[in-house]
């Protein structure tokens, strides 16, 4: 049992680091250029990033998942993903900003996509996925703050990648138990 348990861990992890990964590549490539003055290249990064995100997630739910993604919910995604991505830029830009208001700020990004997701569709709201976008979230905007102070882009995205992925999965993995 704990082996099947396994492998189902790392068969979903795998396909959530595939959807995340454009999603906060993107974000870390347009924060970074918006730390350079470059706004118009950012914006640019964060539109195309968004919506290529919002329809890999589509793509693989339906051919790796089982789960047929409703468009409603591909073209809230759509709008949503890079909405946040420019808020999450504009706060991290902000010399207000630190490492307790990360979580406040994340936690709240988070929860509202999770929370307009379930809406468009007219679903209730899904808990646990819920609480996983609300801790993800912070350690995303943590992981910008203190990681691209240290380590090069790249290494910078892999690792924020994982860290989000895996607590998205274990979150949901647990929730299901």
């Amino acid at each position: 049992m704990a082996q099947k348990s396994s492998v189902s861990f790392l068969i979903e992890f795998f396909w959530e680091f595939v959807q995340n990964i454009v999603l906060i590549a993107g974000f870390f490539v347009a924060f970074a250029m918006w730390q350079q003055e470059a706004r118009g290249l950012s914006l640019g990064i964060i539109a195309l990033s968004g919506v290529l995100g919002a329809w890999n997630i589509r793509w693989i739910e339906a051919k790796f998942k089982g789960h047929n993604e409703s468009l409603q919910v591909t073209v809230v995604n759509s709008l949503m993903m890079p909405l946040l991505m420019f808020v999450f830029v504009v706060y991290l830009s902000a010399n207000w900003t630190g490492w307790g208001s990360d979580v406040l700020i994340g936690a709240i990004g988070g929860f509202m996509l999770s929370v307009v997701q379930r809406l468009v569709i007219k679903a209730p709201l899904d808990v646990a996925r819920s609480f996983a976008f609300a801790i993800a979230f912070p350690a995303l905007l943590s992981s910008t703050r203190g990681m691209l102070a240290i380590f090069p882009l790249p290494c910078t995205i892999l690792t924020s990648t994982t860290i989000a992925t895996f607590l998205i999965v274990f979150i949901h993995q647990r929730s299901k138990r």
